[in-house]
């Protein structure tokens, strides 16, 4: 052999040894684009960026929290994020932390020295193919698939956090008992499942409802007329979205798609119980909230927790009874009022107690009656004889409250309706 071609030869081989090293590199610090092999793994400050170059994925800590979650967010702006892995089971350090796609398939998130398991896809389909592959999509789609065939083993948007995403659906299917609803975050420094849901009717109408505790239906979208909701007909099929519906007696899902692909769009449900439709202006370079509902954030069941008052004509709408605080004054500076308030003094019936008048105060729910002759002294008689702690006072009658006193609200239509509505209650903070 030539020296050259010995050169050549030497030079080849240490090429392909470089590959080989960078490669084994690449595998073992999860250096990917937008894709994760069997064996690669994510750690740190490490992530992985759709081809377009759209969205991200990676650790994170929201706000001042020193918990770390797995998410994906919009690269333009790394708030909000959109989906979060382990949202119940957060990390405590993202170096000692990595998500991997391991052997059986399964995206895992787990401690690197223990090899504990915190979070995982939990596919069995994944189980069959040796050719998984894990993919972070523009859309913001976490796709696990098989490489040969494209088959999609398990995606994020069968697991929805507190976005709707263009793509994605929401609804339900009998048939593989999927339900695909959203679940707004705690607060905003935990991602874990808070107390309010947007989900589709399960009776079969064509509509949508915001729901407290999976329980209390405080709003609806209305009926779906093929082009509209009809309680949000700004959010509606036109020029900038396309609405897909596919409804039969098994399934009932709708989808929507925004017509500018280069448009950063999508609906959240935020942890206050309102739903928001976020948009990113490339000009001012910051994600602005075009409209939410309901319109009244006042009327989120709920929202200012027992105890609260909700009053949206002032800055902040949630504001303790006199006599009250809060729960927990860190989540209350946190804008999470859902915690209520607790008397400062507990009460002490017949002991210097005394009444405080609410008026104009929108009373709650299901309220028992007590007598059909309304007024103060009724009121007052009630609460001394009954120890009942709340009383309404209306013409129709007498009404009380056993428990917490909650989702109470400054009820500025009273006076439009000439009905004066009068609420007592007994404790020592006049």
């Amino acid at each position: 052999m030539s020296a050259r071609r010995r050169q050549m030869a030497q030079l080849l081989a240490l090429c392909l040894s470089e590959f080989f090293l960078l490669f084994t590199l690449s595998a073992h610090t999860g250096v990917a684009d937008d894709s994760l092999f069997r064996g690669q793994s994510l750690s740190g400050g490490q992530t992985m960026v759709s081809r377009g170059g759209k969205v991200e994925l990676g650790f994170f800590a929201p706000g001042n929290s020193s918990k770390y979650y797995i998410g994906i967010w919009y690269k333009v702006s790394k708030q909000p994020v959109v989906w979060v892995a382990n949202r119940e089971k957060p990390v405590a350090s993202a170096s000692s932390s990595e998500l991997t796609l391991a052997e059986d398939g399964n995206l895992v998130l787990r401690l690197k020295d223990s090899k504990n398991q915190i979070w995982s896809s939990n596919s069995s389909s994944s189980l069959a193919s040796n050719s998984t592959v894990a993919v972070l999509l523009d859309d913001g789609n976490l796709v696990l698939k098989d490489n040969i065939s494209s088959d999609t083993l398990w995606q994020s948007f069968d697991h929805p956090t507190n976005a709707w995403l263009p793509g994605a659906k929401l609804g339900y299917n009998k048939l593989t008992g999927q339900d695909w609803f959203l679940t707004s975050w705690r607060n905003p420094e935990d991602p874990s499942p808070g107390m309010f849901t947007m989900e589709f009717d399960p009776n079969g109408s064509d509509q949508f409802y915001l729901v407290r505790d999976r329980r209390h239906r405080y709003w609806t979208s209305g009926l779906w007329t093929g082009d509209i909701f009809t309680a949000i007909p700004e959010i509606k099929s036109n020029h900038f979205f396309d609405f897909s519906h596919v409804y039969n007696t098994n399934v009932n899902e709708f989808s929507y798609r925004v017509r500018d692909r280069a448009a950063t769009h999508y609906l959240m449900l935020d942890f206050t119980g309102e739903l928001r439709r976020q948009r990113w202006d490339e000009e001012a370079k910051v994600m602005l909230q075009f409209c939410s509902v309901p319109r009244d954030p006042c009327d989120v069941e709920g929202r200012c927790g027992p105890f609260g008052s909700c009053n949206n004509f002032t800055s902040s709408p949630c504001h303790c009874l006199q006599g009250f605080n809060p729960r927990s004054p860190n989540e209350w500076a946190l804008r999470d009022h859902t915690g209520g308030c607790v008397r400062r003094t507990p009460l002490r019936c017949g002991e210097r107690d005394g009444f405080r008048e609410l008026p104009s105060t929108e009373p709650p729910a299901n309220p028992v009656r007590m007598s059909t002759i309304g007024g103060r002294e009724e009121c007052r008689i009630a609460l001394l004889a009954e120890l009942f702690l709340y009383c309404l006072c209306l013409s129709l009658g007498v009404f009380d409250w056993q428990g917490d006193l909650s989702t109470s609200n400054h009820w500025v239509r009273a006076t439009e309706q000439n009905q004066e509505l009068f609420m007592f209650v007994l404790t020592l903070q006049i």
